[in-house]
């Protein structure tokens, strides 16, 4: 996983967590909420795609102790 050293999951999430706020927020605009589903669909398949990466990690690691 050392080449996705720099993936801040922390802040991914929290931006994902952002993006739902407005995305309940009555009052936001549809064109709004149109883009923001479209980054959240974005941050989903990031976050998805690290945490794929790190689980395959701690598998080879697993298989390595055994």
């Amino acid at each position: 996983m050392a080449k996705h050293a720099t993936f801040d999951y922390a802040a991914k999430t929290a931006e994902l967590e952002a993006v739902l706020a407005g995305l309940q927020d009555s009052a936001t605009p549809l064109d709004e909420a149109m883009k923001l589903h479209a980054d959240g669909l974005k941050l989903v398949a990031e976050i998805e795609a690290f945490l794929k990466l790190a689980e395959n990690e701690v598998q080879k690691h697993l298989a390595k102790a055994e």
